[in-house]
């Protein structure tokens, strides 16, 4: 994953992200304490027939997002998702900054249990929960 060029508002594309690049891009920031909130600038693109953001586009930002920052908790060269719940709470609108607040729930040898709000400014639009298997090389 590369880091592009930062942005005024203080995000930083990534690229690398193969089906991500498509979608997003993935947008990145980190925040004074150290902690890494992800983001999408949705599009005109990104909208269905009724002119907001399709679910689709939503759940790839938040699997993608969520399981991002889970790498962050092992040094094994990736991650899978087993399982995403994705529950949509609001529409979003072309020209919003879908923002991920993301938290691990627990870590063990080989997986990942993770939770992340996806957000319009202080509005919730849509919340996750997953698992990620750890992939590492077999022995």
């Amino acid at each position: 994953m590369d880091a592009g060029k930062v942005m005024d508002d203080g995000w930083t594309a990534l690229s690398g992200q193969g089906y991500m690049d498509w979608v997003g891009p993935l947008l990145m920031r980190t925040l004074p304490d150290g902690d890494v909130r992800y983001a999408m600038r949705v599009e005109e693109r990104h909208l269905n027939g009724f002119g907001i953001v399709h679910g689709g586009a939503i759940m790839t930002f938040l699997d993608h997002a969520i399981g991002v920052y889970g790498s962050r908790t092992h040094d094994a060269p990736g991650q899978a998702t087993i399982n995403l719940n994705v529950s949509f709470v609001e529409g979003v609108m072309a020209g919003s900054l879908l923002e991920a607040e993301i938290e691990v729930v627990r870590t063990t040898r080989s997986v990942i249990f993770l939770r992340g709000t996806a957000r319009v400014g202080d509005t919730v639009v849509a919340t996750a929960d997953g698992v990620w298997k750890i992939r590492r090389p077999r022995s």
